[in-house]
């Protein structure tokens, strides 16, 4: 009598939940099968839940496998617990823990088990991401590229970016871009005695390195590129201005005093004075720019 007053009132609130809702509703029951309430639909679905997981969720963390999986972060998916191998991705059994359907979220918590190659899929962190890449800390030196088989280990979004950049021919890869804090940095990488250097081209194998990382710290070299993109963008607002149209002498931009070619400094001379005090020792002053019409 008491099993099926409790029976009769799950129903009923799954009926309810019909009715005033559209959310998933779970009942537990002995042979551990759900009730599962979807949006836009007139009755209940009976789901099989998942007893046996720790292999693919264990400590708030999701465990990583397979391409399948990867190209799933941060969609929502449902976790299945059959998601470890290409052929059962999304065939298992749904995992709930504490009422919660695990799934592919983009604030979830993953941990790569193994080297996941990419197969020529070009795959990224999806926007949006605020979720985390954890792995076991290792002693061994990480591996950067690999020339018998052609292979570049990838273990930061940073390297990514540069895979899908329109430029990607001609990025050159670092020694040092396995370390994110040091993504730029390094000397070039020559394979097999080569007079070309690695650059981050379509034609190489990519595998996804078990110890990735979703961290995007602001590395010196990326500082540095973003000095220059924005001195480069002040330089065209000078020239764009209404002083823009001054002549230039033959400077690439307004108040040069000098030019670098090939490591070598060369002083921009432009007028009778400068001629004059080539050897005097004087100090090469840059050229003052005064705005007009100001107003506070």
């Amino acid at each position: 009598m008491k099993k099926r007053k409790v029976k009769d009132l799950l129903l009923l609130l799954l009926c309810l939940a019909i009715t005033f809702s559209s959310v998933t509703v779970y009942g537990f029951s002995e042979t551990n099968i759900y009730a599962e309430v979807n949006e836009g639909e007139d009755h209940i679905v009976p789901v099989e839940l998942s007893k046996d997981y720790s292999h693919l969720y264990k400590d708030e963390a999701i465990h990583i496998y397979n391409l399948e999986q990867l190209k799933a972060v941060g969609t929502n998916q449902k976790v299945k617990d059959l998601d470890e191998t290409k052929d059962g991705f999304g065939l298992g059994k749904d995992i709930v823990v504490a009422n919660q359907t695990i799934t592919y979220a983009l604030d979830a918590t993953y941990i790569l088990e193994n080297d996941i190659a990419l197969n020529g899929e070009k795959w990224n962190l999806p926007e949006g991401f605020n979720g985390s890449f954890i792995h076991k800390q290792e002693s061994e030196s990480p591996q950067l590229y690999d020339e018998d088989t052609d292979t570049i280990y990838l273990y930061n979004s940073y390297q990514l970016d540069l895979i899908e950049s329109d430029k990607a021919s001609l990025e050159p890869i670092l020694s040092f871009d396995y370390d994110v804090t040091q993504f730029g940095k390094g000397q070039l990488i020559y394979p097999n005695d080569s007079q070309e250097y690695l650059t981050y081209s379509n034609e190489h194998n990519y595998v996804l390195s078990k110890n990735f990382t979703a961290l995007r710290p602001a590395t010196e070299a990326i500082k540095v590129q973003k000095e220059q993109e924005e001195k480069k963008q002040e330089i065209e607002t000078l020239q764009n201005s209404k002083w823009g149209n001054a002549e230039l002498s033959g400077r690439d931009y307004i108040g040069q005093v000098y030019k670098e070619l090939n490591g070598v400094k060369y002083i921009l001379v432009g007028n009778k004075q400068q001629l004059a005090a080539i050897g005097s020792n004087k100090q090469v002053t840059p050229t003052l720019v005064l705005a007009k019409n100001l107003v506070f």
